[in-house]
């Protein structure tokens, strides 16, 4: 017993100490493992300076030292079996960032990850889901595994494109993520909040992007929050909050791929047509961030508080009102 802890201790020690010096030396890190995003390798970059890609390593550190801690202290339900899928979505977006490997072999390698999970973590496969329109369930029978594995798929793409320019991505998945500690309140979730603020302050001031690494692990992480949220509180946080907590990523994702399937383009082919790139190209970036939170919350608090599908109109409303005004 005594050697067990001794090297959960020493090995505590070293992954909070690879963190801290990641979080100090961002770009000698990321020079390092050769994961520097740089200008000049795509015309689609809008950043000036070669960034390290580091985001995803925080956040995985950050689990792991949590992992280490909850084999002592058991807070919660995160265990070896969960880390290890999140890990796998981060080792394929690590991949990605290295190789740029083809979208669909992305796909089927996160469907693969995905199916693994939900068949050692059956808790997770969405069987039944609550509508608030007609308050009633909506049970899945035989379609309920392959409608999980759409979902996660779904979300991980959809926040893919929505990590354009810093701040994008990490401030929609600090709301989402208090939305679902509020509304579910586990240690687990106030974790990741915490470590997608150090990533988030980080990444704000230009020292590190998140890296397709980084939105997939965020992906994963927030897709089977929001699926154990739903089956513990279906009635509060019913079927529709989720879309709506979804909206952005998911009508953006949506538009461009009409869009570009319309153009004869493949939809997969990245571009500067996306939400963010729209605004920010209008707005300087602390005013587009201001915009976005303020307009998160304010939609959040609608579907919460008042109406779901108010929201929803709102969120439609706003999302249009913001393409066409500043396209």
């Amino acid at each position: 017993m005594d050697s067990y802890i001794f090297a959960n201790t020493a090995l505590f020690v070293i992954i909070a100490s690879s963190l801290i010096f990641i979080l100090i030396k961002p770009f000698y890190f990321g020079n390092l493992i050769k994961i520097l995003d740089k200008p000049e390798d795509n015309s689609l970059k809008i950043h000036k300076k070669s960034t390290p890609k580091n985001g995803g390593f925080i956040i995985i550190l950050f689990l792991l030292l949590y992992l280490i801690l909850n084999q002592f202290y058991n807070f919660d339900y995160f265990n070896t079996s969960i880390f290890i899928f999140v890990l796998s979505f981060f080792i394929v977006g690590l991949i990605d960032d290295y190789l740029n490997i083809k979208p669909i072999i992305r796909i089927l390698l996160f469907a693969l990850s995905t199916y693994f999970f939900l068949i050692l973590n059956s808790d997770f496969i969405i069987e039944i889901f609550y509508i608030e329109n007609i308050n009633n369930f909506f049970s899945l029978n035989y379609f309920a595994i392959f409608f999980t594995i759409f979902c996660f798929i779904f979300l991980q793409n959809s926040l893919n494109m929505l990590d354009g320019i810093n701040g994008s991505l990490l401030s929609y998945s600090i709301l989402i993520t208090a939305v679902i500690s509020i509304m579910n309140p586990e240690i687990f979730s106030f974790v990741f909040l915490f470590a997608l603020i150090i990533v988030f302050i980080q990444n704000i001031n230009n020292n590190i992007f998140l890296g397709n690494n980084g939105s997939s692990a965020i992906s994963f992480i927030i897709s089977f929050l929001l699926i154990r949220t739903h089956s513990y509180n279906p009635k509060d946080f019913s079927s529709e909050v989720i879309v709506l907590l979804c909206f952005l990523p998911a009508i953006d994702m949506t538009r461009l791929f009409v869009e570009r399937i319309y153009k004869k383009k493949n939809p997969f082919i990245g571009d500067l047509n996306h939400f963010h790139h729209i605004v920010f190209l209008k707005r300087k970036k602390s005013e587009w961030i201001f915009y976005l939170v303020i307009t998160y919350i304010f939609l959040a608090y609608v579907g919460l508080n008042l109406n779901v599908n108010l929201a929803l109109l709102l969120s439609l409303f706003t999302y249009s009102f913001f393409i066409w005004k500043f396209r």
